[in-house]
């Protein structure tokens, strides 16, 4: 593992109240032969959060959920969705808000 060091710079950027914290984060995404869309689906759903636009994050799990659930809220809309090996990922967004549903089917 390397070592990683803060420079005085970003201390100092760090501190000033007045500085975003996604500012000094870089967010990129790079895809390649590896990825599947379930990635990209991913990648998406965290870019609100990584650039600050949506401080906010909240992960909840539902245990069991009947199987016609949507489990998305009425007015989301959809902007991705990938299936692959029983398992269903939707990216969605509504008015100030974006949601990443991941189902797996259960198994018998």
């Amino acid at each position: 593992m390397e070592r990683v060091s803060i420079t005085p710079l970003t201390r100092v950027r760090v501190e000033e109240r007045n500085v975003e914290p996604a500012a000094l984060l870089p967010f990129s995404l790079a895809l390649d032969e590896a990825d599947a869309p379930m990635d990209v689906v991913d990648a998406l759903a965290l870019a609100a959060f990584a650039t600050g636009r949506q401080p906010w994050a909240r992960t909840a799990r539902v245990e069991r959920p009947r199987a016609d659930a949507t489990l998305l809220p009425a007015n989301a809309r959809v902007l991705r969705s990938a299936t692959e090996d029983g398992r269903s990922s939707v990216f969605a967004v509504g008015d100030g808000w974006t949601l990443r549903r991941d189902r797996r089917r259960r198994r018998r």
